[in-house]
């Protein structure tokens, strides 16, 4: 079986440069279709409420509802752009989105000048409590600078999977790759 662990599909097509067709380009259909030719099983989307896509959760649980032997959701919680990111809260914010949708997990993505100290912070550990209660898997997108806080959610919380986006942001020809990790 393959699965395809971090995928995105939108209403809309949210990135520069535009494409061709910006209202079909980036559909669960398309994705579907891409999965079929290429002989993918099943695949996780990661939510991103982001540009003309703000209820991308609702989009995707819908279709997770439709094809639940193909998808799974992991749902944008209180991700970088939203303005409840690193507000009072977070835990009970996670613990409704759980109970709305059917997810497997959730989507944190962390600003660059973020330090990662929230993560560990009162506020943080009872959102990955919640995570842990839930058994959700944790897919976070940061950089290398954001390892540190992440080891300490991961000492704290080993039955939480943590997924990090894109080799954990590690980025080749800008400086020390290893740096931070």
């Amino acid at each position: 079986m393959i699965i395809d662990s971090h995928c995105h599909a939108w209403t809309r097509w949210p990135y520069e440069p535009p494409v061709p067709d910006d209202e079909h380009r980036g559909k669960v259909e398309q994705l579907l279709d891409e999965m079929e030719i290429n002989g993918v099983d099943q695949a996780a989307i990661v939510c991103a409420q982001i540009d003309h896509n703000p209820e991308n959760n609702a989009y995707i649980a819908d279709a997770v509802r439709r094809f639940p032997d193909r998808l799974y959701q992991l749902a944008d919680v209180d991700c970088s752009w939203s303005e409840s990111y690193h507000t009072p809260g977070a835990a009970a914010r996670l613990a409704a989105v759980a109970d709305r949708w059917p997810i497997k997990g959730f989507t944190h993505y962390l600003r660059d000048d973020d330090d990662g100290a929230w993560l560990y912070s009162d506020e943080g550990l009872a959102f990955f409590q919640v995570a842990a209660e839930r058994k959700l898997i944790a897919s976070i997108s940061g950089h290398p600078g954001h390892q540190p806080a992440l080891r300490k959610v991961a000492e704290r919380f080993p039955s939480v999977p943590i997924l990090c986006h894109h080799l954990a942001g590690v980025r080749t020809g800008q400086g020390n790759p290893n740096e931070g990790l």
